[in-house]
């Protein structure tokens, strides 16, 4: 993920391993944020559902255009979590303190973490097409694309390229339709473009495992349009865990051996199957990291990231992982698993991820 400030890290082949890489020119300053928005206070105000089996407890953010917590482009609307503990333990929480217009992702301002409106989610998020939408090519300037989990977006005219960090007119968010219970809530979204070659209904239901500290994520999309669903999406995994998330002691253990040609300096290291970092990072600084050497099977779909306290969760599914990232800054650490999708025409896929979630020791 590209952001700023970040500490860039040098991206040596194994046979550069032990070269320096020289230091990047320093960008530009971001500018200061305007009109700031307290997390807090928009939390209060959101539209949520509480959910419970005894041992989780989570509240689950729902998508309003007008009254909700997330309203940006970015990300998926469906199936944000404020706030998970396990057996009374923090999992999920905030890692930011304000949202700002005028910030493209996010910065560090006066000792605080603010984000911007595409990047201001919570808890395991879904995006998908970060990179651009299919639609994106085939759309003229000034009509519209589609973005799976949002809705139907107009494409500017001013000829620049997509960019996930950038706030798209919202045309038709379709019809959000949502159910919730004491251990589940379903979300519903139906979009449909005038010209029939984009449509769909995405399905997503938050489900907790009775009498474990497990959560499903179950995932269904139909294609109601006359052309192929073709798109990648990821899982961004925003933990906090208990505002312990990444000092010292931090772990990443796969199914599988990791082979890594970026160096993580004297933040992390890799040994098998493990990624281990050997300090605390520093409160303005960026960990990131592409994770690589697994097969494309569902069964390398499966790795597990606990802090110093053992504290945090095992993740499975039942699709092939296409990528795998590591990004964290000081309030946060995410283990970013990519799946990528072809849906034919009037057809569904289903796919499920499973979280088992860890308490510290």
């Amino acid at each position: 993920m590209s952001r700023f400030p970040i500490l860039l890290l040098g991206l040596l082949s194994p046979a550069m391993a032990l070269a320096q890489t020289p230091p990047a020119a320093p960008r530009p300053p971001a500018p200061d944020p305007i009109d700031m928005v307290d997390v807090s206070a928009r939390l209060a105000s959101a539209p949520q559902a509480k959910i419970s089996n005894g041992q989780i407890s989570a509240t689950v953010l729902l998508p309003d255009a007008k009254a909700g917590f997330y309203r940006g482009t970015r990300f998926d609307w469906a199936g944000l979590i404020s706030s998970l503990t396990v057996h009374g333990q923090p999992i999920y929480g905030t890692w930011f303190e304000q949202i700002a217009p005028n910030v493209r992702d996010f910065v560090w301002f006066k000792g605080k973490v603010v984000s911007g409106p595409n990047t201001a989610v919570l808890g395991p998020v879904d995006a998908y097409d970060a990179s651009g939408p299919e639609s994106w090519a085939l759309a003229a300037p000034g009509g519209a694309f589609l973005k799976i989990g949002v809705g139907l977006l107009r494409k500017p005219e001013d000829g620049a390229a997509y960019s996930s960090f950038k706030t798209y007119e919202l045309i038709d968010g379709g019809k959000w339709t949502t159910h919730s219970a004491r251990d589940h809530v379903t979300f519903e979204q139906v979009v449909q473009s005038k010209d029939g070659l984009y449509g769909y209904v995405y399905k997503k239901t938050l489900r907790l495992v009775p009498g474990k500290p497990e959560l499903l994520i179950e995932h269904s999309l139909k294609n109601t349009g006359s052309k192929a669903l073709k798109t990648t999406s990821f899982n961004h995994n925003f933990l906090t865990l208990a505002g312990d998330p990444t000092a010292d002691g931090l772990s990443l253990k796969t199914g599988f051996q990791i082979i890594n040609g970026r160096t993580l300096r004297d933040v992390a290291d890799v040994n098998g199957d493990q990624l281990t970092y050997q300090r605390t990072l520093n409160p303005e600084e960026v960990l990131s990291t592409p994770i690589t050497g697994f097969e494309s099977t569902p069964s390398n779909y499966d790795f597990t990231l606990t802090n110093r306290s053992g504290a945090g969760y095992r993740v499975q599914s039942d699709q092939p992982l296409s990528a795998l990232t590591l990004w964290s800054i000081k309030p946060t650490v995410a283990a970013e698993p990519f799946i990528t999708l072809d849906i034919p025409v009037g057809a569904t896929k289903s796919w499920t991820f499973h979280y088992s979630y860890l308490a510290a020791h």
